[in-house]
């Protein structure tokens, strides 16, 4: 098994899911259509699941998946899949992490939603590499680290894990990973 540091205890994020939940309420607390919760796939699943149960408005849940990651820590080619037809709803779309805003960006472009807003557990503002608005920030992580856990993961291992991580360098496969 790879070699993990704890970066965030399953408590603080679950203090950090709970604080989204309740600014969430705050501004959605009065809505009587349902608001589509646009769960960003695989990344974003455990966060959207223990968010969704803090929220007190109705929702509906749709998902997309988008990747960039395959194999390594290293963006490859984007990849999201098609999109449910949200024209003219309220949609927050959950992120786990928002790292270049690539993937976010190319998500936002596909919606034709009245009202749209996000959500994201971590955001890595120092790699932005387009702008995108961010409306409900959890953890911002200021170093350049490779995390797992809590649903994000490496080479598809790891989501499991309760606690966000840092997966160290030296336990990753080969020496072009870790430069990467």
């Amino acid at each position: 098994m790879a070699s993990l540091r704890i970066l965030y205890s399953a408590a603080v994020i679950a203090q950090t899911v709970a604080r989204l939940g309740q600014e969430l309420n705050r501004d959605y607390g009065a809505v009587t259509e349902p608001v589509v919760l646009l769960v960003v796939l695989k990344g974003a699943l455990v966060f959207a699941a223990d968010l969704i149960r803090q929220l007190h408005f109705p929702c509906e849940i749709a998902c997309i998946q988008a990747s960039s990651y395959r194999q390594g820590t290293s963006p490859d080619a984007l990849q999201v899949s098609e999109m449910a037809d949200l024209t003219g709803r309220t949609v927050i779309v959950l992120e786990d992490i928002v790292d270049t805003g690539l993937t976010l960006q190319r998500i936002l472009s596909g919606l034709s939603a009245r009202s749209v807003q996000v959500c994201t557990l971590l955001d890595k503002p120092h790699r932005r590499r387009v702008a995108v608005p961010i409306h409900y920030r959890g953890l911002v992580l200021i170093e350049d680290e490779f995390i797992v856990g809590y649903g994000l993961d490496y080479a598809e291992r790891y989501r499991e894990l309760p606690d966000i991580a840092v997966l160290v360098p030296s336990s990753l496969p080969n020496e072009e990973e870790r430069s990467a």
